[in-house]
């Protein structure tokens, strides 16, 4: 036994499991390492430093109807199974009478008999006989696609009813995402990542400013296991490439930084396609985990404009879109709201008696 092994090891930096393993696992997990710990074998007390529980993914599932439980039937039990010609009988006429097939003992023959079936959400599961599987989905659009679905469709606790038809989206996305870092990588741009201080326009500034609030969202983002919006921040970081392109080319530096970044924010959620990607933007080594993770320069970050609620006595009465350097000043802003006219006629001879300033978010004027 190696103390500092152990200790190096444990304890675990996070535990992912559903709920219904707290006695398979949770339990004997602390049980032993608390046995190890009063043992002297190990520092930790506890086997894990947190936990996340994901939510069940649940499929539409043929029950039988009239048993008291909704009892699930396999589909290789039912004659003549057709899942989406039932689905969408269920759907006009509600539960109906088909038949089952009743397999006898010692080879004789099966025979039918009838069952009212009807179908509801239940978790996946070989036994129900109602799992979708990835290799299905990943035939007809891709693993990526796939994966960013599951990651997309809820946050990473909630319970899925699993949906096809809702893949079409992160399909398109991917598509998406290929043609648009396709064009870029096909402008040739020399030595864009030591050219960015060019990118002066205001167009380009706004780009370079998404780029890197971007990486600042998703990197909290996957740390914080919010992978649904991650994924969202990704599709509007996508969008705003794609429309910057469209208005002004691909060759502007701040349009290859911004290919780059997506590409890269994209492969923990996406790794084939941004793989792929990787190397079509000139990258030699084309596998993205062993490049180093985007890092947001806060400066490019950050917005040129601000905009700061004006309360008179705790009602809003407007809203000033000011420069961020002047929001950003307690007593610029209070200034600015105080010389607003609307503002200034909102308190016309009344006596103030305390102004309340929240930098870059909110002037209260107390009157």
């Amino acid at each position: 036994w190696d103390r500092a092994e152990a200790d190096y090891w444990m304890p675990v930096d996070r535990y992912i499991g559903g709920r219904e393993h707290a006695v398979g696992h949770l339990l004997y997990a602390r049980f032993f390492t608390k046995v190890f710990h009063d043992a002297g074998l190990i520092t930790a007390d506890e086997p894990f430093a947190s936990l996340s529980n994901q939510g069940m993914l649940l499929a539409l599932t043929a029950v039988d109807a009239d048993s008291e439980d909704k009892h699930p039937i396999k589909p290789e039990d039912l004659a003549d199974f057709d899942f989406p010609e039932w689905i969408a009988r269920y759907q006009r006429e509600g539960k109906f009478v088909a038949d089952r097939i009743v397999r006898g003992a010692d080879g004789a023959e099966p025979r039918l008999e009838p069952i009212t079936v009807e179908f509801a959400y239940l978790k996946m599961s070989k036994s129900k006989g109602n799992a979708v599987t990835p290799d299905e989905m990943a035939e007809k659009y891709g693993a990526d696609a796939l994966r960013l679905y599951v990651l997309f469709v809820s946050p990473f606790e909630d319970t899925i009813q699993w949906n096809e038809d809702a893949m079409s989206g992160t399909f398109r996305f991917l598509n998406r995402t290929y043609d648009i870092v396709g064009e870029v990588a096909a402008a040739e741009s020399p030595n864009w990542l030591v050219r960015l201080g060019e990118a002066s326009s205001a167009d380009e500034r706004a780009l370079r400013r998404k780029t890197h609030q971007t990486i600042t969202k998703i990197s909290s983002d996957i740390a914080g296991f919010n992978f649904n919006t991650a994924v969202s921040a990704l599709m509007i970081h996508c969008d705003a490439l794609r429309r910057f392109v469209q208005a002004h080319g691909a060759t502007s530096p701040a349009a290859h930084e911004a290919a780059s970044n997506l590409v890269a924010l994209l492969s923990p959620l996406a790794p084939h396609i941004a793989d792929e990607l990787w190397e079509k933007l000139g990258n030699t080594n084309a596998f993205l985990y062993r490049a180093s993770w985007p890092v947001a320069d806060p400066a490019v970050a950050a917005e040129d404009e601000v905009t700061v609620v004006v309360q008179v006595n705790g009602k809003v009465r407007e809203r000033l879109v000011l420069p961020a350097a002047v929001a950003g000043d307690p007593k610029a802003c209070e200034q600015a709201a105080l010389e607003h006219d609307k503002i200034k006629a909102e308190i016309e001879g009344k006596t103030i008696r305390k102004v309340i300033v929240v930098p870059g978010k909110l002037v209260n004027i107390v009157v």
